[in-house]
């Protein structure tokens, strides 16, 4: 699936304000997987971006889950420590960082509870 043009915006918006070279980062948009987001990073210098496609069901959760990603990338590490979270609170208050994420994983739950329900009915 292409990403929309509206999370290609949201990438290249925080990848200037990181600093991140966005022509290096590539978008990917994942059907099924049990995460919100994840980033790569590459041997080259490049990144892949992977979202979970049923967050773009909400675009402030897509939002929270992209500057969370690159946040990272930005930081250099997969670690959630105070510099994280303080460069994340520079960009978004701690309140709807807290809450849009959390939806972000709701909608992650969600789709993956009605996918075990829909699995157990269909016949074999």
């Amino acid at each position: 699936m292409e990403p929309p043009q509206w999370v290609m915006d949201l990438v290249h918006k925080y990848c200037l304000r990181f600093g991140v070279d966005y022509r290096r980062v590539r978008v990917e948009i994942k059907p099924a997987i049990t995460y919100v987001a994840k980033i790569v990073a590459l041997p080259n210098g490049n990144y892949i971006l992977r979202l979970n496609e049923h967050i773009l069901k909400d675009r402030k959760a897509t939002e929270t889950a992209i500057l969370h990603e690159l946040t990272h990338a930005r930081l250099g590490h997969e670690y959630h420590d105070a510099v994280f979270y303080d460069t994340i609170r520079y960009f978004m208050p701690e309140k709807e960082y807290d809450e849009s994420y959390n939806r972000a994983f709701r909608i992650i739950v969600n789709e993956h509870r009605q996918h075990k329900v829909l699995s157990k009915r269909s016949p074999l």
